[in-house]
This record gives C-alpha cells, structure tokens and sequence, in this order.
C-alpha cells in the first residue's frame, strides 16, 4: 500500500507518520517515566497529523484513551490531557499558520471537500483492499490482500486477550473505528483514507506471530521464524515487481515535452508555461530558453497576445474528442499557433485543479509568423 504510492508525492504518508508518531508517544505517557513530556510529544505529534490531513485529528482520541487507561492519579490523568491538548493546538497552529490567521478559509475548504466527497460516488474499501488497488494506481493486485486481512483480525484478537498489548491495541481500535466511521459516511471512497491504519495492522499480525512463538516449544520455532520470513515476500513481491516494471517505463509527458523543447529552443526563445500542468520547476529551469509560468486565466491572455514564441497548454480534446479548453478560445488561439507536437494520452480532471498523472495530454504550440496570420 505504501510502495505503490512511493513514487507520487502524497499528504497520505505524511499523516500516517505523524499518527504513529502520536501512537508511540501516547505508550510513554502511559509506562513511561517521563509522562508530560511524551504527552507534549504525542500531542504536537497528533497536531502534525492533523494539518498533514484533516481527518487525522482523530489519533487524538487514541492518545486521550491512553492517558486516560495510564496507572496514575486523576489529577496527573487531567494535567497530562491538558498538556497534550495544548500541545496539539500549538504544534498545528505552527505547521499550518491559516488555522490561526484565516480559520474561515480553512472551514469552507473542509466543507468543500466534505461536499465532493459526498457527490462522487467512486471506489469501494473492500474491493481495493483485497480485489484492485486503487483505481489511479498502475496496479493489478490488492493493496492488502485477505490473507493479510484475516492475519490482522486474528492479530487484533489476540492482542485484545492479552493483559501486555491490550491497553495499547484499545487506543488502535478506536482510532480506526472513527476512522472507518467518518469515511464510511461518503460515497467517495478511496484507500488513500485508510493508510495510517496499515501500519497498525502490520504491528497486529507481528503480535500474533510473537504470541504463537510464546507457544511453541524452543526447536519448532525456527519452521515459523521460516514461515514468518517468507510470508511477506510470497504476499507482496508479485504486486511489488509489477509496479516496478511499470515505473521503469514510465516517461511521463511533461519529460518529453521538455526534451522536445530543450532540442527546439535556445536564449532568444520565450516559452509559457500553464501552471496547472505542474512542471518541476528545475526542468522548466534546465531549459536555454527565457520561461514563464502563469495559472491558465493569466496565461490564456498572455497567449492570445502572442508574447511568446512557444507556450505548453493541456489539449485541446480528450481522448474522447470532448473539448478540454472551450471551442471559442481554442479557435482564437489556434488562428495565432499551430500544434508543434503533442504527448500523453489522459486528460487531467479539469484544466484547472485536479490530479495529474504521468500521461496528461500537453500541446505545445508554436506562434505562427505574421504572414500565416495574415
């Protein structure tokens, strides 16, 4: 679930950090002997999550329960909920200023993205989770698979029984009960969501393999060190050598446009970019040529004016033949450019906003000279 998503850059790994982080920091306060600062950490750990995803904010409520369960006084269980808190405030407050400076802007974005997730009805857990990955993942296989599931479940019994883990794996359990709860609610539904539970999952099936091994007389142990050793490579190496190969094929469209224009252009050059294309800025930078990045409702002005010798729009039509950019712009701008070549396949969502994956479709168009306008 987490290879799959190492080559794109992603708030979902971010906040599945910063949640474990949250985690481990919540077991000092419980056994540890230095409680308020572990709770200061849990709880400044908990805030990073938070601003890294919304949803997050939920691995507060795992932290409180183990304040609440640690063997100390109620006064010293309050004092620590507070620090914790506080800490929680103050840590989001830093990594994501607008909280403080622009509260308004931060709601309606929540409630915007609530409203999209409740309109678009795409994607099923269960199906990801043991049937396909999810959908924009260049994946045949599950993202967990239900060997892993039904691991997992025994793991999260086990631990449950056990007076070691229990208090522990009961902070887990909430954390994804209201996970599974908030999202359950949307029709959105895409495993993205989830991931900060995958590690805890991870942790689970080891608690199982460590219980078993309690069991187990000192000279079979080592058939289910064997076991245990090859489970995750026969699980995942399949899924994993598939992704690989697809990555080392991959030539994402926006490379080639900029190897085209890096053979195409030189100083006297001027090239525009689209913003929401979303070029790294060190290969617009590589180019010879003097370059410009402008968001599309700056730069299609900038276009029609013809300022530039070659500008990088998204296409014109998907590949359905459905028009990306509006027919009467895309006739005024194709009496002053020509289409000098074109790369990818895939439309983005929109010209502005959405995902972009490596086979958007990019135009390149080059200004056409004064006698062809004429």
């Amino acid at each position: 679930a987490f290879v799959i998503r190492s080559a794109n850059v992603n708030v979902n790994p971010m906040a599945t950090f910063f949640s474990l982080a949250a985690l481990f920091y919540a077991e000092g306060v419980r056994e540890g002997d230095r409680p308020g600062r572990c709770a200061a950490l849990a709880g400044a750990m908990a805030g990073l999550a938070t601003v890294s995803k919304y949803p997050s904010v939920l691995v507060c409520l795992a932290v409180a329960l183990a304040i609440v369960l640690a063997r100390r006084s109620w006064g010293e269980k309050l004092r620590l909920l507070v620090t914790s808190g506080v800490a929680t405030a103050v840590s989001a407050a830093v990594a994501m200023p607008a909280l403080v400076l622009n509260p308004a802007a931060v709601v309606k974005q929540v409630r915007f993205q609530s409203t999209v997730y409740q309109r678009h009805a795409v994607g099923s857990y269960w199906d990801q989770a043991v049937v396909r990955a999810e959908w924009d993942l260049p994946l045949e296989h599950p993202e967990l698979g239900l060997t892993f599931l039904i691991l997992t479940a025994a793991g999260l019994a086990v631990a449950l029984g056990d007076r070691r883990w229990r208090k522990p794996v009961l902070g887990w359990l909430l954390f994804a009960l209201a996970t599974f709860a908030l999202f359950a609610q949307y029709r959105f539904r895409a495993f993205r969501n989830l991931l900060p539970l995958v590690p805890l999952g991870c942790v689970l099936v080891a608690l199982l393999y460590a219980r078993v091994r309690e069991a187990l007389p000192p000279r079979p142990r080592w058939a289910l060190d064997l076991v245990a050793a090859a489970l995750p490579a026969l699980l995942f190496t399949p899924a994993i050598l598939q992704f690989s190969r697809f990555q080392l094929a991959v030539d994402d469209s926006r490379e080639q446009a900029v190897r085209w224009l890096t053979r195409h252009t030189g100083p006297a050059h001027r090239v525009l970019f689209t913003e929401e294309l979303e070029f790294l800025p060190h290969r617009i930078e590589s180019l010879r040529a003097q370059t410009a990045v402008r968001p599309w409702q700056t730069a299609r002005s900038r276009i029609l004016r013809q300022r530039f010798h070659y500008v990088v729009v998204p296409g014109f039509l998907d590949p359905e033949g459905r028009p990306l950019i509006a027919p009467p712009l895309a006739e005024r701008i194709l009496q002053r450019y020509e289409i000098a070549t074109r790369f990818g396949s895939k439309s983005p969502f929109q010209i502005q906003g959405g995902f972009k994956g490596n086979e958007q479709l990019i135009c390149i168009l080059e200004k056409k000279s004064p006698a062809a306008n004429r």
